[in-house]
């Protein structure tokens, strides 16, 4: 019966012998008043209309391929209404035959077929425009995505194919910027495991195009860590800038990274020191990309470099008068200053402005070494020394006075404070 109902004249001859049965019943049945039914004779003419039909473009070629042509068209049958009333929809088909034609814009006629035997039929439009290119290859290397819970833990993605061929209209495939398969994992699967994926094109924007893909499926080999973890970055600056310019602030993009390897391994990494931005001799602000190194144990790292910026201002300089201290003083000496020298210097430090607003007299130390010295009850002149502490991008550029005389004589110590 299938079978039947597959072939185009059955269908229609059983269509009219339906219309035929159903005239029939409506003709003998009278109302209850008993005036007959009117039904109107099966040889009236009459129009039926079928809208929103799709569009079969008919075309073998394959050295050309569709690039634009209307989807819908309506149909009208105009015929004997026993014919026209057991149409059914589905046994319509709008063809655009396309065969013969090459590349280049195109009008062509809309056929209909499924209609009975005695039926006019219209299609509107009567004619759609059609545009055909010549359809070209090209290879192209295939992306691999991966979503999903496992995916902080994968190491590596190995498609198989690497490459593939997209086949299309040419203007479809200029287009093509990524060929990219979607793999979503839900659970690592270490050391590695293999999927099956799809592949999709899209253009610079990421929207899909209408392109045959070759092979259409790829073989995808996940590879998977045991751990992962994220760490910050610390950059690392060699050299000194250009005479009158400072370093303002460093910084690192991205901040953190994300590291794979051993569980023990992954654990002990609290931060990923860079390698140093050389800025020697700058005047305008650095910027460096820089690979991150793996620590041992550590198998990969995301992503795999980091930019450093090296932001360099006009340098400045500050005055500040901090307290002199006396640091190694020999045991069992004591100490004073000589020549009336108060135990107060005045440290001049350069560097950026915004650097330099966050020093204080805390945060460095002038002193002087005793180490050495013969407790003799002699003068003995020594060199000032500025500890900067943890202050970087500053320099102690001027001390005054940068030596000052110490008498050591026997006695009690009174090591590393400041001598009023």
């Amino acid at each position: 019966m299938e079978r039947l109902l597959e072939n185009n004249l059955f269908v229609r001859v059983l269509s009219v012998l339906l219309a035929f049965m159903l005239w029939l019943i409506l003709r003998s049945e009278t109302p209850p008043g008993g005036e007959r039914v009117a039904v109107p004779p099966l040889t009236e003419t009459v129009e039926r209309e079928f809208r929103g039909l799709d569009i079969h473009p008919e075309l073998h070629d394959t050295s050309v391929a569709i690039v634009s042509i209307p989807t819908k068209a309506d149909v009208v049958l105009r015929g004997p209404r026993v014919a026209v009333s057991g149409v059914l929809r589905e046994s319509l088909r709008v063809v655009a035959p396309l065969q013969g034609l090459g590349p280049g814009r195109h009008e062509v006629p809309l056929i209909l077929e499924g209609v009975p035997i005695g039926v006019e039929w219209k299609v509107v439009p009567e004619r759609v425009e059609v545009v055909l290119e010549k359809v070209v290859e090209q290879e192209f290397p295939v992306n691999v995505e991966i979503l999903g819970d496992a995916k902080p833990y994968v190491l590596d993605v190995q498609p198989d194919p690497s490459r593939i061929v997209v086949r299309g209209a040419e203007s479809l495939v200029a287009r093509v910027a990524i060929v990219k398969a979607f793999l979503t994992l839900d659970a690592p699967k270490p050391p590695e495991s293999t999927y099956t994926a799809s592949l999709s094109a899209y253009d610079a924007q990421g929207k899909g195009l209408s392109v045959a893909i070759l092979p259409a499926q790829v073989k995808i080999r996940v590879a998977f860590a045991e751990a992962y973890g994220e760490v910050p970055l610390r950059p690392q600056v060699r050299g000194s800038p250009r005479d009158g310019f400072a370093i303002a602030d460093v910084t690192v993009s991205p901040q953190r990274v994300r590291i794979l390897g051993g569980d023990q391994a992954v654990r002990g990494v609290s931060e990923l020191v860079l390698p140093p931005v050389d800025v020697s001799n700058a005047q305008d602000s650095v910027h460096r990309s820089v690979q991150i190194l793996l620590p041992a144990g550590v198998q990969r790292v995301i992503p795999q470099t980091a930019t450093v910026t090296v932001r360099l201002v006009p340098a400045e300089d500050r005055r500040v008068e901090l307290p002199l201290e006396v640091r190694d003083v020999p045991e069992g000496a004591e100490f004073r200053w000589s020549d009336g020298f108060a135990g107060k210097v005045a440290v001049t430090l350069r560097g950026a402005p915004s650097v330099l607003d966050g020093v204080t007299p805390t945060s460095i130390h002038a002193y002087v070494s005793l180490a050495g010295l013969p407790a003799d009850g002699s003068a003995h002149e020594v060199p000032v020394r500025v500890d900067l502490g943890n202050l970087r991008w500053v320099t102690a550029v001027q001390v005054t006075p940068d030596r000052v005389g110490v008498i050591l004589t026997s006695g009690r110590t009174g090591a590393s404070t400041p001598v009023p």
